[in-house]
C-alpha cells in the first residue's frame, strides 16, 4: 500500500483514513458534544465486543462499570468542557459478554475541529498486562513478606561485599538494626571473618557454597551458622551475591554434647575395662599372696627367736604386705575396694595433713589454701579421703615439672544442677545428691594436652620417663566408689584443675557427735570345732588346713561348691563353713543357699579377693558371721574363725 503522495497510484486521503480505521487493533471511538457515540471503528468489536453499528448513537456512560461511574464522570465533563485538551488513563470498561476489561485510552477534544466536531478516543485492551502486572505485585509484596518474617537471614552482597538488601532477620543475628550500605567486615569481630570472606570469594568466582561457620558479633557474642550463597546473574557486569544465613548455635551446642557425651561414654568404657582386669588381676594375685603370707606366717610361729632364717621370712612378709598394699590400690581403681562407712570434714582433713602436703610436693612448689569451714561432712574414710588429697597434690607438683610455681587446695560446696557434671570424667550412676563437697587442686604447671588428658587415669601411665604407679587411677576408682564425679579442667601451657565432687551427707558434723564407744569382748577359743574349708585354690585351703589345725579344730576341705555342699549334707555337724565366694562354678554364697537348706543354722565366714563392700549385695542373710579378705595373716584368720565360733 503507498501513502499519499507517493509515486504511484494517487490515494484519496478520506479512503487512506478508513483503510486504518479498518485494520487498526485499537478501538478509535468519537464522541459529540452530548458524549453521544457518533463514530466506531471496527477494532470496537476486538476490544468491547461490540459492532460499530451498535455502539454508535449509545451515551460513553453506557460501557462504564457502575462504580467507576462517579470517577470517570468528571473526567468526561472536563473533557468535553475544554476544546483541545488531551486526556491519557487507564479506565475499566464493561465488554458485551459481561467481562470486566483494562483500557488504556488516549481522548483528545476535536470539537472546534470542523471537519471532526467531536472527541477522538483511542482505547487499546491492556487487561492481561495490568492483571500480569498486579500478579507480579502480589507475588512481590507475598516474597518481601516471607523475607520479612523468615527465621533465615537474607543477604545480598556487591562485588566489594557491602550489604545491598538485608531482612530484618540477618540485622537481628548481627545484633545490629541495619546491615545495608555496611561492608561485612564491619558487621564482626575478628572470629570468623577470614572463613567468611573465603565464602564469599568462592561463591564470587562461580562456585556455590554451603558452609557451616563461627561468627562473633561486634558485641561479642557468638553463634554459628549455616550460610548457603549463590552468585546472582550479572547486572551490567556487576557480580552480586546472596546469601541465607540460619543460626544453628543450639544444633552445634547440642551436637558438640553429643560429642562430648559419646567422648565420655567411650572413655568410662575403657576405664571400665580397665577398673575389670585390674580388679581380676588383684582377685587372683590376692589368693597367692594370701598362701605366701600365711605360711611365712606359719613358718615364723614355729621357728625359736633366734633361728637364721627369720629375716628371710620376715623379708618375705613385708614384700607381701607391700604386694598387698598394692592390690588393694588396684581393688580401689576397680571400684571394688573397701569403703569404711565414717563421715569426715573434707577441710579439717586436708588441714589435718598440710605438714605432710608440705613435704610431699617439690621444694620450690608454693602451695596455698582456701579450705570452707562449714562445709557438711562426706560418706567416706579418712584414708581414702587422705589419698585422693595426697595423689592430687603430689600430680599437680609433678605439673610443675621442677621450675617452681604454686599449687592451690581450696574446698567448697556445690549445690547439685544439670550442668554440674558436664564433661566430667566420671559421674554418679541414678539421681544426684542435693549437695557436692568440692575439692579443688588448682597448679600453673605446664598443663595437659588432648593426648595426655585422654590417658590421665591409666595405671601406670606417666608423662616422665617411667610410670609410677596408681596416682590418680586409685583417685578416680575411690570417686567411682564413693559414687563422687571428676572434673578436669586443662590448657598446655595455662594448667590443671581437678575437681572432685563427692555427695555432702545430712549428717551430724564429728564436733556435734556424742563420742563412740567401743564394746570390749574376749573370745575363748573352740579346740573342737569341725570347720568346713572351701576354695577352688588348693594352695589357699591347705594353709586354712594347717592354720586350724594347729589350733586344734578338725578342718575339712573343698575344691569346689558342689562337693561343699556334698560334704555338708555327708557331716553330722559342722560348726563352721569357711568359704571362698567367687569359685569358678557354683558361687559360695550360692553354695552357702543349699547349705542353709539342710542347716537353717548353719554359720559361714566369707572369704573373698574383693573387698566386703563390693560382695555385700551376696551375703546371705544372718548365716554370715564375718567376712575375711585376702590375703590375709594367719592371726587374722584365727581372730575371724573364733570369733564366729563364739556367737554360735
Amino acid at each position: 500500500m503507498q501513502r499519499p503522495g507517493d509515486h504511484g497510484p494517487s490515494l484519496d486521503p478520506r479512503r487512506w483514513t478508513e483503510v486504518l480505521l479498518q485494520h487498526a487493533f485499537d478501538a478509535v471511538i468519537v464522541l459529540g458534544p452530548d458524549a453521544l457515540v457518533t463514530y466506531a471503528s471496527p477494532g470496537t468489536e476486538r476490544v468491547l465486543g461490540y459492532r460499530p453499528e451498535e455502539i454508535i448513537g449509545q451515551p460513553a456512560p453506557t460501557y462504564w462499570p457502575d462504580s467507576d461511574a462517579s470517577e470517570l464522570e468528571p473526567v468526561l465533563r472536563d473533557l468535553l468542557a475544554e476544546p483541545g485538551r488531551t486526556v491519557v488513563l487507564t479506565s475499566r470498561a464493561v465488554h458485551k459478554d459481561g467481562r470486566i476489561r483494562v483500557l488504556e485510552s488516549y481522548a483528545h477534544n476535536l470539537l472546534d475541529d470542523p471537519e471532526v466536531r467531536g472527541v477522538v478516543i483511542n482505547a487499546r485492551d491492556v487487561t492481561d498486562r495490568v492483571e500480569a502486572e498486579e500478579e507480579r505485585s502480589r507475588t512481590d509484596a507475598q516474597l518481601r513478606q516471607m523475607v520479612a518474617l523468615t527465621s533465615e537471614g537474607i543477604w545480598i552482597l556487591d562485588d566489594d561485599r557491602r550489604i545491598t538488601f538485608a531482612n530484618p532477620r540477618a540485622a537481628a543475628l548481627f545484633a545490629m538494626g541495619k546491615l545495608e550500605g555496611r561492608n561485612v567486615l564491619e558487621i564482626m569481630g575478628p572470629t570468623g571473618r577470614v572463613a567468611l570472606l573465603e565464602h564469599l570469594d568462592r561463591v564470587l568466582a562461580g562456585d556455590h557454597r554451603r558452609d557451616e561457620l563461627e561468627i562473633v558479633r561486634l558485641d561479642g557474642t557468638e553463634l554459628w551458622v549455616w550460610i548457603a550463597s549463590s552468585r546472582l546473574p550479572d547486572d551490567a557486569g556487576t557480580r552480586r551475591v546472596m546469601s541465607i544465613i540460619t543460626d544453628v548455635s543450639e544444633v552445634h551446642e547440642a551436637r558438640e554434647q553429643r560429642r562430648a557425651l559419646q567422648h565420655q561414654m567411650v572413655q568410662a568404657q575403657r576405664l571400665e575395662s580397665l577398673g575389670a582386669l585390674a580388679g581380676g588381676i588383684a582377685h587372683s594375685f590376692n589368693n597367692l599372696l594370701a598362701v605366701i603370707l600365711g605360711n611365712a606366717g606359719l613358718a615364723l610361729s614355729q621357728l625359736p627367736p633366734g633361728a637364721p632364717v627369720r629375716d628371710e621370712l620376715n623379708d618375705i612378709e613385708t614384700a607381701a604386705r607391700r604386694a598387698a598394699e598394692l592390690t588393694r590400690q588396684m581393688l580401689v581403681y576397680s571400684g571394688r575396694s573397701a569403703i569404711i562407712a565414717d563421715t569426715v570434714d573434707m577441710s579439717s582433713l586436708v588441714a589435718e595433713i598440710r605438714e605432710l602436703l608440705e613435704v610431699a610436693v617439690a621444694r620450690n612448689a608454693k602451695i596455698g589454701y582456701d579450705l570452707d569451714d562449714g562445709l557438711p561432712e562426706v560418706a567416706a574414710s579418712a584414708d581414702q579421703l587422705h589419698q585422693i588429697v595426697m595423689n592430687l597434690a603430689i600430680n599437680a607438683s609433678e605439673a610443675l615439672d621442677g621450675t617452681g610455681g604454686s599449687i592451690t587446695i581450696r574446698t567448697r560446696e556445690l549445690a547439685a544442677g544439670k550442668h554440674l557434671f558436664e564433661g566430667a570424667v566420671t559421674a554418679p550412676d541414678g539421681p544426684p545428691s542435693a549437695s557436692y563437697v568440692c575439692l579443688d587442686v588448682v597448679d600453673d604447671g605446664m598443663g595437659m594436652t588432648d593426648t595426655t588428658r585422654a590417658r590421665m587415669f591409666d595405671p601406670f601411665f606417666s608423662t616422665k620417663f617411667t610410670g609410677r604407679g596408681l596416682g590418680l587411677a586409685s583417685v578416680l576408682g575411690i570417686v567411682r566408689g564413693l559414687k563422687g564425679a571428676i572434673r578436669v579442667t586443662t590448657e598446655p601451657g595455662r594448667g590443671t584443675t581437678f575437681c572432685v565432687l563427692l555427695p555432702a551427707t545430712s549428717a551430724p558434723r564429728r564436733s556435734e557427735r556424742e563420742p563412740a564407744t567401743t564394746p570390749n569382748s574376749s573370745t575363748t577359743p573352740r579346740r573342737d570345732a569341725i570347720v568346713l574349708a572351701v576354695d577352688d585354690d588348693a594352695a589357699v585351703r591347705l594353709l586354712v588346713e594347717r592354720v586350724l589345725q594347729a589350733e586344734g579344730m578338725t578342718v575339712l576341705t573343698a575344691s569346689s561348691g558342689t562337693d561343699a555342699i556334698a560334704i555338708f549334707e555327708q557331716q553330722s555337724r559342722v560348726d563352721l563353713v569357711l568359704i571362698d565366694l567367687t569359685m569358678d562354678g557354683l558361687r559360695g554364697d550360692e553354695a552357702l543357699l543349699a547349705m542353709r537348706r539342710t542347716d537353717p543354722h548353719v554359720r559361714a565366714v566369707l572369704m573373698s579377693g574383693y573387698s566386703e563392700r563390693y560382695v555385700e549385695s551376696d551375703l546371705v542373710g544372718d548365716c554370715v558371721a564375718a567376712f575375711v579378705q585376702k590375703p590375709f595373716d594367719i592371726d587374722e584368720l584365727r581372730a575371724v574363725v573364733h570369733d564366729a565360733l563364739a556367737e554360735r
